[in-house]
């Protein structure tokens, strides 16, 4: 109900091509009215007996939706760099890639349980590291505020820009979910990057891809030989199963109305993609692939990839749902 247009309200452009760097300024209009309504303002309604048509209005605000630099923007807490994961706070395993030149979340298994094979006893099918570090306590505004608190001088905790201007809000610090990530652009930046992943047609990306492994001391048998040159990696297209692939996508049709035609969507040379919309690729991940992949790769590969499109679909199902 909340996202439909008869219950929206537009309260503010800001204007300009430049990217907002304070946003506390633009939010402090509507953080005034909000703590209003938390204290409450005289309403009348007319559809209420004559006799009890005034009353007393409350709202809140519930949760706010965004992509990640919005979230940056409006919580003043990381999205990118060393601690870029607001929920995980500053305890977040990552190396710097020198060769990527990217930061890394490659330790995975420090969310498993602690008494997990692949901590200890299975290591060698990783880098070969014992990883003993706790899953990170799930952050929440309450907890950002405690480390903010004790904080010493004016630098910040780490994975902290500012202080929100939400904190003015008197119950902010006691809601369960305050911000949420747009699902939309999300599923669209995964199908389009999983794509690009799959063709592997960049030999400047591999090369950087293949020294990185060596680094990291995973997959030995995808490193770069010394004459620059690499094992064709399982996960990618060979040039006959591109061909196969891509002429299985071609013959897809949808129903009237349900997204746009694939075989109307490639470029001349029918090689690649070409102005796709959001919603095309949520089509494309969700129903395309794992139709079109089945034959293609390795069980493993191939069940990989269809696990990530089955819960991508049941995810954005879910949310469909939602009252």
């Amino acid at each position: 109900m909340a996202m439909k247009k008869e219950h929206a309200m537009l309260t503010l452009i800001i204007p300009g091509k430049y990217q907002v760097k304070d946003m506390d300024v633009y939010m402090e209009p509507l953080i005034d009215e909000l703590r209003e309504l938390w204290d409450g303002v005289n309403m009348y309604d007319v559809s209420r007996p004559v006799n009890d048509r005034n009353f007393l209005f409350h709202a809140i605000l519930i949760w706010t939706i965004h992509d990640a630099p919005g979230l940056s923007i409006c919580c003043g807490l990381q999205t990118k760099g060393k601690h870029g994961c607001p929920s995980c706070g500053p305890k977040l395993l990552h190396r710097q890639s020198k060769d990527l030149n990217k930061t890394v979340y490659d330790e995975y298994r420090q969310f498993l349980p602690q008494n997990h094979r692949y901590r200890v006893r299975d290591k060698h099918k990783f880098n070969g590291k014992e990883v003993e570090m706790r899953k990170p306590i799930k952050m929440n505004p309450a907890r950002w505020k405690a480390m903010y608190d004790k904080k010493e001088g004016t630098c910040f905790p780490l994975g902290m820009k500012r202080l929100s201007i939400f904190y003015k809000l008197e119950y902010y610090e006691n809601l369960p979910i305050a911000h949420l990530l747009d699902t939309m652009h999300i599923g669209k930046n995964v199908a389009e990057c999983l794509w690009k992943h799959l063709n592997g047609t960049n030999l400047e990306a591999q090369i950087k891809l293949r020294k990185d492994l060596r680094v990291a001391n995973i997959m030995p048998n995808m490193w770069l030989h010394e004459d620059n040159s690499y094992v064709h990696a399982p996960w990618n297209f060979t040039s006959n199963e591109k061909e196969n692939i891509i002429s299985t996508m071609k013959n897809i049709r949808f129903p009237s109305g349900f997204g746009a035609t694939l075989k109307n969507l490639f470029t001349r040379d029918g090689s690649e993609f070409s102005g796709l919309k959001t919603h095309d690729w949520h089509n494309w991940i969700k129903y395309v692939l794992p139709a079109a992949i089945p034959s293609t790769f390795d069980h493993d590969v191939t069940l990989t990839i269809y696990k990530l499109c089955k819960y991508l679909r049941y995810f954005q199902s879910i949310m469909h749902t939602l009252p």
